[in-house]
């Protein structure tokens, strides 16, 4: 029986989802054009390999066919993914917004601080550089 679930999210820049994947476990790796690994497997563009037995595919949503917009998609059976990645992949979204959020604003000018909170959550300090 297959567990394959799409995350609803989108990830819109890859390098910044690589640097995501190094800060929560360096050991993660994406890899290009091969079968994530999970129940029956599935061929991706993209795959998140994780340490373990189950992987995370990259896959456009629907009308995104020929954008750079990615989507999650794993077999989330026992809680491989979880484990790594939080349910429904949410410690990955949560560092991948992070990052983004604290590139915009370094873009903009302004310097940021992040501190992580005890139930997992992360603030983030945005300040005007002086």
């Amino acid at each position: 029986m297959s567990h394959w679930l799409k995350v609803q999210t989108e990830i819109r820049d890859l390098n910044v989802l690589e640097e995501a994947l190094h800060n929560l476990n360096p050991d993660i790796k994406l890899v290009q054009n091969v079968k994530a690994r999970g129940y029956s497997g599935k061929t991706f563009e993209w795959v998140i390999r994780l340490p373990g037995l189950y992987d995370v595919g990259l896959t456009r949503p629907l009308g995104f066919a020929s954008s750079e917009v990615w989507e999650l998609e794993a077999d989330m059976w026992m809680g491989h993914v979880e484990r790594v990645l939080g349910r429904n992949c949410e410690k990955l979204v949560q560092e991948y917004a992070t990052i983004m959020l604290e590139r915009q604003a370094r873009r903009k000018g302004y310097m940021t601080r992040r501190e992580k909170q005890d139930d997992g959550t992360v603030k983030l300090y945005v300040q005007e550089v002086c």
